[in-house]
């Protein structure tokens, strides 16, 4: 596999890019201090790399709708890019072609996507919402009860 790939193979695997982004500083600054082996750290830093150069690109793109002179290639780039666009970067995500939201995902990968937000507060034993009404803790099960009855 070419590293481009495996930077879409490790994508895959989160709800949102800059949970991506965290976990991969965060591991190969664990490989690092667990003094693991050196080719793991060095794969681990050219898949951050690579995400790095897109992050560039996108900035090089953005640089090009700002100017108005984005081209038809460059649009068709920006949607192949589009996963790789933070979740709150409006500009990038319109122009991309990207929904706001996604009627189409499966209602567990919509509450994945919430119990990662801001309306969710993870404790010792439970997790908390943000609305002052429910002051207890549910658990994993009872907050998708919770979240299918106000939010599907």
């Amino acid at each position: 596999m070419t590293i481009h790939q495996w930077v879409n193979y490790f994508i895959s695997k989160y709800t949102t890019i800059e949970e991506f982004k965290i976990d991969l500083d965060k591991n190969i600054k664990e490989l690092e201090d667990d003094k693991a082996s050196p080719n793991q750290v060095a794969f681990l830093k050219r898949v951050r790399n690579k995400v790095k150069k897109i992050d560039t690109r996108l900035e090089e793109l953005r640089a090009e709708i700002n100017a108005e002179r984005i081209s038809t290639a460059e649009l068709i780039e920006l949607q192949t890019l589009s996963k790789f666009i933070d979740s709150g970067d409006i500009q990038l995500l319109e122009w991309a072609g990207v929904e706001e939201f996604d009627e189409d995902k499966k209602p567990y990968q919509r509450f994945i996507e919430f119990l990662h937000s801001d309306n969710i507060i993870k404790q010792n034993g439970g997790y908390l919402t943000q609305c002052s009404q429910y002051g207890k803790l549910f658990t994993r099960k009872e907050l998708y009860a919770y979240f299918k009855k106000n939010y599907i």
